[in-house]
């Protein structure tokens, strides 16, 4: 590994740190966090799944298509074109132009139904899910009294304005 390689990592994980310092100072800008360790469970067991079934169709369009397009050459090939066809960049003409009969086609439908429609629904209602039990949580606090001031030090700031 070079260097500049992991000089990077170091700056990009210290940056990411900043997030952790901003949700101490300002509880409102903890909710990223929250939600991320409320849902920890099952986007765990969500990327298994996702991770599976990505591999499932990667092996299938690599033993479909491997022999005529480069896109598919390699697994690994295989699996960067279907990650990228889950952001809209995929090679669809091409796939029906390499394939002798429209099965190609066919399967690269069902694994973007799948993967965009069921999968990204599932991913999307975890965090939904998940973003749920946070502001209930929050609630909680607020109808108990022991939440913090939202705005953290803000508030405090804004406080000592209104008395100067």
């Amino acid at each position: 590994m070079s260097c500049s390689l992991f000089l990077s990592f170091c700056v990009c994980i210290q940056f990411l740190k900043v997030i952790k310092f901003t949700n101490e100072l300002i509880p409102k800008m903890s909710l990223f966090t929250r939600v991320l360790t409320k849902g920890a469970y099952d986007l765990i067991f969500f990327a298994v799944v996702f991770g599976i079934s990505m591999f499932a169709f990667c092996m299938l369009f690599y033993i479909q298509l491997g022999s005529f397009m480069d896109d598919f050459y390699s697994q690994t090939s295989s699996a960067i074109a279907l990650a990228k066809a889950l952001f809209g960049d995929f090679p669809f003409e091409e796939i029906i132009d390499n394939s002798r009969g429209y099965t190609n086609g066919i399967l690269f439908l069902v694994y973007l139904f799948v993967a965009v429609f069921i999968l990204l629904s599932m991913f999307l209602a975890i965090l939904g899910e998940a973003q749920a039990a946070v502001r209930g949580d929050q609630e909680e606090e607020e109808e108990a009294g022991v939440a913090p001031p939202p705005y953290g030090v803000l508030t405090i700031f804004a406080g000592q304005l209104k008395w100067i």
